[in-house]
């Protein structure tokens, strides 16, 4: 059992310390600091770049009403999923 919840982390009852939860850290390309989100976003547009493709292969946009709303769409749903699970924003 954790133990009472405090900010940014909880109080562990067997160790008597309060233990911080991990927070993304700044990715580094070239001495450049690069946000977790602009990764998040960038991984987000490829994955939603090959979504939109296979769905043109397959003449499955089709079925749209807008396809570039879906593919606005798709870019929204992959930067969050990619930032919340791989990430973790």
């Amino acid at each position: 059992r954790r133990g009472r919840r405090s900010y940014r982390g909880y109080y562990d009852n067997a160790t008597n310390g309060i233990h911080i939860m991990p927070t993304p850290q700044e990715f580094t390309l070239g001495g450049v600091y690069l946000p977790p989100l602009l990764i998040a976003a960038l991984f987000g547009v490829l994955a939603a770049l090959v979504t939109a493709r296979l769905l043109n292969r397959y003449r499955l946009s089709n079925y749209f009403f807008y396809p570039p709303l879906v593919f606005l769409a798709l870019m929204i749903i992959y930067t969050v999923l990619i930032g919340t699970f791989l990430i973790g924003i």
